[in-house]
């Protein structure tokens, strides 16, 4: 035969096998085969025909016009190829002739042209044999190329043929089989909506949008076969294969990016409705980006501040160099905070808390500057009338104090006369005495003790408010302290028959201290220890604790203090029993006092009490 057409897929043995076969055989070698068949579809597959011997090939269905086309061209390169052949036969000796007598001249340059065309036909048939084999090592490496890109690729991309109305698929890569949890052997032959997981209508609509152009691209939500939904820009675009149109199908996976588009969405509506004032800069300090409180505090609207340069936002307060520090600041990468008067759009100024920082990109280089501002024009009018409170606050207090001093002097010097008249008078009715003059007279002592000590207390706080009080600081014997601020009070516990214990546990017992001030802070401790202690015992102990610090403690078992009551211990002239009927007497300034004294000397004060049980007053002399 002149030619045989070939189909791959036979019973028994397939196409390859036959074609190998014909190609061995002496009689059958040279006749051109054409392969017909719908088997041919992977790269590898070609270039194995193509290898075997295999002249050309068709893929089903086949039109009419391809087959007549590719049979006439076969044929024209098998004439071509005998003719060749023919010509070297017959004139194979034709270089010979020139020993031979020839008297046809006319012959003999008939049959040196004839020759000369067999030669250059030669030549031809060998050059097309050469561009073949060229052209056949291109085609391997153009398919390995196309196989390794087709499955790199990211995105998952189908081959897909119209077959009527239904679109089936002919291939696919690595990527679609991944993300559909498919493999070739089951997805080629299946129809693309099945793959995808979409209805038939919806599928056919958005490939026949794309290939008519219509839309560049169709982003939808697909349920993968791992029950994962994912966003897929979906692209198509016809291409021409092997003589036939296919469809190339890309679906381009978008999840990660529509993810971070909605959290920049998120980021934007949270920056455009902050109650903060936000403004974006280029380097030349001119505004690229203003939020809506930006607008809102300012009074231009965004159109107008876009472009404009921030100097035009700041009032006059602020001078050049100002400007110079801020830019120093930022240009060094370093963030800038701190108040910045601004004016609007009216002209009226407002106060405004800025932090300003540096925006870079990947590499560092600085790209853009970023001001966030916090109004604070109401706060700094709260704050200067605070402080203008606070002036007349302090002013009052110290004519208050001013006056405690004054009147507790005044009251003190004929308080001291009306005692000592007392005593004289009590002494010379001594010579007569009855129990009513003995009574009088302890009553008169007792009265003045208690007033002059309320007036000395009154005289010693409003001396250190006002800030009149002077320390004295000289080396002391804690025995001597110990003596002066214990010596009335050994007596008055022992009348209550409480326990007083006295322990000076340190061996050092020399320290530099303002004697009066801490005879004045035990004496006021020891006071509220007898108050408010009506059996047990007080101990007073002078030791050093385990870092070396030297401690004062006054401990007793009196009605305690309440942890609520703790907070206020310092007030001055704060009680826990208050009103007239109060059961204990003073004025609440004992305690108040002695954490001034303490603050005074350097002195730490801790108070540890439980109610109904006792108190413990710790003094860590620094």
């Amino acid at each position: 035969p002149s030619l045989i057409l070939l189909d791959i897929v036979l019973p028994g043995m397939d196409g390859f096998k036959v074609l190998n076969e014909l190609k061995q055989e002496f009689l059958t070698r040279n006749i051109p085969v054409i392969l017909v068949t719908s088997k041919l579809k992977e790269s590898d597959e070609k270039i194995k025909a193509i290898s075997i011997g295999a002249d050309s090939f068709l893929n089903f269905p086949v039109k009419q016009e391809e087959l007549i086309e590719s049979i006439k061209n076969v044929l024209a390169k098998r004439n071509r190829y005998l003719r060749i052949n023919e010509y070297k036969k017959k004139y194979a000796d034709l270089s010979l002739m020139s020993d031979v007598e020839v008297n046809d001249n006319a012959l003999m340059e008939n049959l040196k042209s004839n020759y000369e065309e067999l030669i250059q036909s030669s030549e031809n048939l060998m050059k097309e044999v050469e561009d073949n084999e060229f052209l056949l090592n291109e085609l391997r490496k153009s398919e390995t190329k196309f196989k390794v890109l087709f499955n790199s690729s990211r995105d998952s991309i189908f081959l897909v043929r119209k077959k009527a109305d239904i679109y089936i698929i002919t291939d696919l890569n690595e990527t679609a089989c991944n993300y559909f949890s498919t493999s070739p052997k089951d997805a080629i032959s299946q129809k693309v909506h099945r793959i995808l997981n979409i209805p038939k209508n919806e599928c056919d609509e958005i490939i026949k949008m794309l290939l008519s152009g219509s839309k560049e691209y169709v982003e939808i939500t697909l349920n993968t076969g791992s029950n994962k939904k994912i966003d897929v820009e979906i692209f198509a675009k016809e291409i021409r294969l092997d003589k036939e149109t296919l469809i190339f199908l890309q679906l381009h996976d978008v999840t990660e990016k529509n993810k971070n588009l909605n959290f920049l969405k998120i980021l934007l509506r949270v920056v455009e409705e902050s109650p903060l004032s936000i403004i974006i800069t280029d380097l030349d300090k001119k505004i690229i980006y203003c939020n809506r409180f930006c607008t809102e505090l300012s009074g231009y609207e965004s159109n107008e501040m876009i472009g404009m340069h921030v100097k035009n936002l700041v009032s006059g307060t602020h001078d050049e160099s100002f400007f110079n520090e801020v830019s120093e600041i930022l240009s060094g990468g370093d963030i800038w905070f701190g108040e910045v008067e601004r004016v609007k759009k009216d002209g009226n100024k407002y106060w405004e808390w800025d932090i300003i920082t540096p925006i870079t990109d990947k590499d560092g280089i600085i790209i853009n500057y970023a001001c966030i501002g916090q109004d604070i024009t109401e706060r700094k009018r709260l704050i200067k009338n605070l402080e203008s409170a606070k002036l007349e606050a302090e002013k009052a207090n110290k004519l208050k104090s001013e006056f405690l001093a004054m009147i507790s002097h005044e009251i003190r010097t004929p308080v001291n006369v009306l005692i000592n008249y007392a005593n004289l008078l009590v002494e010379d009715l001594l010579d007569n005495p009855n129990e009513l003059v003995v009574f009088s007279r302890e009553g008169i002592q007792n009265a003045g003790k208690r007033l002059i000590k309320t007036i000395d207390l009154l005289l010693n706080y409003s001396m250190l408010e006002t800030g009149n009080f002077e320390l004295l600081k000289k080396e002391c014997n804690i025995e001597d302290i110990f003596d002066e601020a214990t010596k009335e009070y050994v007596k008055l516990f022992k009348e209550k028959n409480i326990h007083f214990d006295i322990q000076i546990l340190n061996e050092e017992k020399k320290l530099e201290c303002d004697k009066y001030v801490l005879v004045q802070i035990l004496i006021n401790l020891l006071d509220n220890a007898y108050k408010f202690t009506n059996e047990g015992k007080v101990n007073l102990k002078y030791y050093s604790n385990a870092y070396g610090k030297k401690i004062i403690s006054v401990e007793d078992t009196g009605i305690g203090i309440t942890k609520e009551e703790l907070e206020n211990i310092f007030t001055p002239f704060y009680q826990e029993d208050k009103g007239y009927s109060r059961q204990f007497e003073g004025l609440g300034l004992g305690l108040s006092v002695v954490k001034r004294y303490c603050d005074l000397m350097n002195y730490k004060i801790k108070i540890d009490s439980q109610k109904n049980v006792g108190t413990k007053v710790i003094i860590i002399l620094q």
